[in-house]
């Protein structure tokens, strides 16, 4: 299959999934012997996880080594899927006021949502978030108040920060 031909088929896969070209951008290219299709969101209110559902089962083959499980060379198809930079800082900002009073808690643990968590380990101001549920667990650290508006948006919007 040509990289014109698998870019027409990805984009009638998400097309009849209901997502529009100005939601998600698809370029594929060649690389080395390789193909590399790379799937741009550009709609914060698509949830990652469901394109990587429809799209990577159908789309992506990768040859493994079987006692190593390394990627060998050649005839691979591989999808990388990911947001544009800095698509969630808009939406993100309706999370401000909930952040700054979360960033100025004392308490070790502060419960934010059911299975979401901020933590102040060290009580010195390096705070982590954790969401921990029957399905995740997860924490990163939070670098700053927008980076925690990001996260605050993302588990409201999706369920997880892991997006």
């Amino acid at each position: 299959m040509t990289n014109k031909e698998l870019s027409t088929k990805i984009r009638k896969t998400l097309k009849e999934s209901g997502y529009t070209s100005k939601d998600i951008k698809v370029s594929v290219r060649s690389s080395l012997y390789d193909t590399v299709a790379k799937i741009t969101i550009h709609n914060p209110h698509i949830n990652k996880n469901e394109i990587e559902k429809l799209l990577l089962t159908a789309y992506e083959e990768i040859d493994r080594d079987i006692v190593t499980g390394e990627i060998l060379q050649g005839g691979n198809t591989m999808l990388f899927i990911d947001y544009e930079y800095g698509i969630f800082e808009e939406v993100a900002l309706e999370w401000m006021a909930t952040a700054k009073g979360l960033m100025q808690s004392k308490a070790e643990v502060t419960r934010i949502f059911d299975g979401l968590y901020l933590l102040d380990p060290d009580h010195c101001g390096a705070l982590e978030i954790r969401q921990q549920d029957e399905n995740t667990t997860c924490t990163y650290k939070v670098h700053s108040i927008s980076h925690l508006c990001e996260f605050l948006y993302k588990f409201a919007e999706f369920k997880t920060i892991t997006i």
